[in-house]
């Protein structure tokens, strides 16, 4: 893609992101974001761990593990421009049943945890497995007495708010221009959107 001139709208991990991968791109991006208060990035609690969800479908889970798999390169970026703390680390996951009535809903989401393994053929079996209650203990003290568990040595967290502000760092470190404004309307012109109304200013963009 030619370098053109790009606006984004919205500086939570999302618009963050946009925008740094953006600026490594060699286009000229203005990132327009009110700071309001009770973003979904502060309030994500920043689990890393795909493989320990049943819930979601296949294409969920495909594109969420190899979103996962980007981080440590994503982190090294972001360390080799200085962009500050993002809270990213290898911690390790436990899933446990506590109670009875926890058992059948645990049995079910263990089935779908390494049924999902079998057919991938990964994590590998030294990376995701079931401990016994005492082995859950040995490796959380804290934990309460469980009736089963499941460990996944490779799930990781990260605070969204640390990596969403080094993102913008590293944008901005690189070029980007950041507007503290309201993006209030957009331009559009033969069904194609050309630019964002900026509390009265009008941003010409190539994409927005």
């Amino acid at each position: 893609m030619q370098p053109m001139k790009i606006a984004v709208v919205g500086a939570g991990i999302v618009g963050a992101s946009t925008a740094e991968w953006l600026r490594r791109d060699g286009h000229a991006v203005t990132l327009i974001d009110r700071n309001d208060p009770g973003r979904a990035t502060n309030a994500g609690a920043g689990i890393l761990a795909p493989e320990m969800n049943k819930r979601d479908p296949d294409a969920w889970f495909d594109f969420a593990v190899e979103a996962v798999g980007d981080y440590p390169a994503l982190v090294d970026r972001l360390a080799e421009d200085d962009a500050g703390p993002t809270g990213y680390a290898r911690c390790g996951m436990l899933l446990v049943a506590a109670t009875e009535d926890e058992l059948a809903p645990f049995e079910e989401a263990q089935e779908a945890i390494f049924g999902r393994q079998r057919e991938r053929g990964t994590p590998s079996a030294a990376a995701l497995y079931q401990l016994s209650p005492a082995e859950a203990k040995d490796l959380f003290p804290p934990l309460a007495e469980v009736l089963a568990a499941i460990y996944y040595r490779d799930a990781s967290r990260v605070d969204g708010r640390l990596l969403a502000a080094a993102m913008l760092r590293g944008a901005l470190t690189r070029g980007a221009e950041q507007r503290n404004a309201s993006a209030d309307a957009l331009y559009v012109e033969q069904g194609r959107v050309t630019g964002v109304e900026v509390e009265g200013d009008r941003l010409g963009a190539g994409a927005v």
